[in-house]
């Protein structure tokens, strides 16, 4: 009883779980500027590939939805990155617009590129991370919506007869199933005839990916990284002559209107179980609390439907496992009712601004890896605004090691890395994601383990050329083995034929007798 009373209050302040579902997570509703917002999450994969935040200010109410494929990297580097760019240019321009939203997503995609530069010798395949990227602003009454990729946004509004309530698509989804978007990628590679292939059910860009856009995704917009030794061994090299992959955002720039109530940004995951309309019309049937988490749950039963399964049944499948029934679902809905906040309110009060993000990781049972709590304070002092972001879980986790949570003083994130030099060999040292070269300066540097003792300096070099020259020979025996064992099989051959050959001239022989 008494931890009853305790999970309740708690559940209420930092969201919970779905009564038995311990890979759905969801929050109450919260307010904006213009009325609520409700968010939920659930995980399919082993790794949340899913990202989804909402930043709440006076001025402004920034939507995020982010859903990560090749890992969770790209997402969840989007989620530390792209609001505080928004906020910065928008301050720069005197406000919101289409060109302040193209910038936030290339300054977003440039910083993942030199992530990618300065990661990839230890981890290649952050090259082949990506994610796509659905954003909503709404700032004095206008609406805009950014999208990269097949994440959605649709609008619930009140039809201009009666009382029912319409969907309005307003995100444009780029992935290749769609006809026009095949046309589009067709005709900006119209000497390439297998840009997009027919295979494993769908259609794919050069028989690999869906969507067309998304932040991320290096090896197929940079043919250098694709034909770089380092990546062969990693994945199986695409030819490339040009980029088959943007990250120039589709924007929708809209007044909102007194008859539109309610907006939903979802990933893909809950698009392939709901149509628009059975979104819109589980969110206008019923009560707010809790709809975010009603709309996942009924993409769940859609999903266990067509596999002749109950949600009871789905909801006991672990992570991992658990992606072969549905993929992983974020949804945030955004109720529009009227401004809550006094035009004299105060822009130094702290409650007038929040960020909510989700876990990165459902309920994990490390508490390192808790759920991420984002909040974000915006002082206003003439017209330059200074951001400070608190992060209990680091965006960009390379490591186990809870130092790759710490961050920088450039905004950045630290993690551990591992010295491969003949004099630093197995030592570690905490260095920035942005440039883990950069002692002293910049960025953070610092050595974890002690120096390597003189005498080690001396020792090591050779035992490691050593230690190289015994992998050579062994290379080369174990290529002088597979050579010999071809010419066993071919003598193998020979002797088998000689055989039949004598087998045959001998029934020859038998007859002619």
């Amino acid at each position: 009883m008494m931890l009853e009373m305790c999970r309740r209050p708690l559940e209420k302040c930092f969201g919970g779980g779905d009564g038995g579902d311990g890979l759905l997570w969801h929050m109450d509703l919260k307010p904006h500027s213009s009325g609520d917002y409700s968010i939920a999450v659930v995980q399919a994969n082993s790794a949340l590939e899913d990202q989804g935040q909402v930043f709440t200010s006076p001025y402004a109410t920034y939507i995020g939805v982010y859903d990560g494929h090749g890992g969770p990297e790209a997402s969840r580097f989007i989620t530390n990155r792209l609001f505080p760019f928004l906020d910065k240019f928008s301050i720069e321009q005197g406000g919101l617009s289409e060109d302040v939203i193209r910038k936030a997503f290339d300054a977003t995609e440039e910083e993942f590129l030199d992530l990618v530069k300065t990661s990839w010798p230890v981890r290649p395949q952050i090259a082949s991370v990506g994610s796509c990227c659905l954003v909503g602003a709404i700032s004095n009454g206008v609406l805009y919506v950014a999208n990269l990729g097949d994440s959605r946004a649709v609008l619930g509004r009140r039809a201009s007869e009666g009382q029912a309530v319409v969907a309005e698509r307003l995100s444009t989804d780029h992935n290749v199933a769609v006809e026009e978007v095949r046309k589009e990628v067709k005709d900006l590679h119209p000497d390439d005839a297998h840009i997009v292939v027919y295979t494993r059910g769908v259609w794919r860009i050069k028989g690999i990916i869906q969507v067309s856009r998304s932040i991320g995704d290096v090896y197929l917009k940079k043919p250098e990284f694709n034909r770089d030794p380092l990546f062969h061994h990693f994945g199986i090299p695409v030819p490339l002559k040009r980029p088959v992959m943007t990250a120039e955002p589709s924007i929708l720039v809209r007044k909102l209107q007194p008859q539109d109530m309610f907006l939903i940004f979802a990933t893909d995951g809950l698009w392939e179980h709901l149509s628009d309309e059975a979104a819109v019309k589980i969110v206008s049937k019923n009560s707010r609390v809790g709809i975010a988490k009603r709309l996942v749950r009924a993409a769940i039963e859609e999903a266990a439907r067509k596999r002749e399964l109950r949600y009871e049944d789905i909801k006991r499948i672990e992570k991992g496992v658990r992606r072969h029934f549905h993929d992983d679902i974020t949804v945030i809905v955004i109720f529009l009712d009227h401004s809550q906040v006094s035009p004299n309110a105060s822009l130094k009060d702290p409650s007038l601004f929040n960020c909510t993000s989700v876990p990165v990781d459902i309920f994990s049972m490390n508490g390192d890896e808790a759920d991420v709590q984002q909040a974000a304070r915006f002082y206003r002092k003439g017209l330059v605004v200074y951001i400070v972001w608190w992060q209990i879980e680091g965006a960009v986790d390379f490591s186990a090691s809870p130092s790759a949570r710490k961050l920088c003083r450039c905004g950045g994130y630290i993690k551990t890395w591992t010295s491969w030099t003949d004099l630093n060999l197995g030592r570690r040292f905490e260095a920035c994601e942005i440039s883990r070269r950069n002692r002293g300066n910049r960025h953070h540097w610092e050595w974890l383990d002690a120096s390597t003792c003189a005498r080690g300096k001396e020792l090591i070099p050779g035992l490691l050329r050593i230690m190289r020259a015994m992998e050579d020979d062994l290379k080369l025996i174990e290529e002088q083995k597979k050579e010999v064992e071809d010419k066993l099989k071919m003598v193998d051959r020979e002797k088998k034929e000689l055989e039949y050959k004598v087998g045959e001239l001998g029934k020859q022989k038998r007859i002619g007798q």
